[in-house]
């Protein structure tokens, strides 16, 4: 199952209204989680696109 943004917002406000930190807490935590792999996905893609073309110069030589 994926959260969107919004879904998560909705139910990080009924957690807050409930009072119930371990929900807010884990609501964080994906947060993080989405971030991090956001930013691995980004660092894999740059190094796979600078691999890419190291071996297109290799390859007209």
């Amino acid at each position: 199952m994926y959260l969107t943004d919004e879904g998560l917002s909705e139910i990080e406000k009924v957690a807050d209204k409930q009072k119930n930190v371990a929900l807010l807490f884990l609501i964080d935590i994906y947060r993080m989680l989405k971030t991090l792999l956001k930013e691995q996905n980004n660092a894999s893609n740059g190094s796979n696109s600078g691999t890419d073309s190291s071996n297109d110069s290799k390859n007209q030589d």
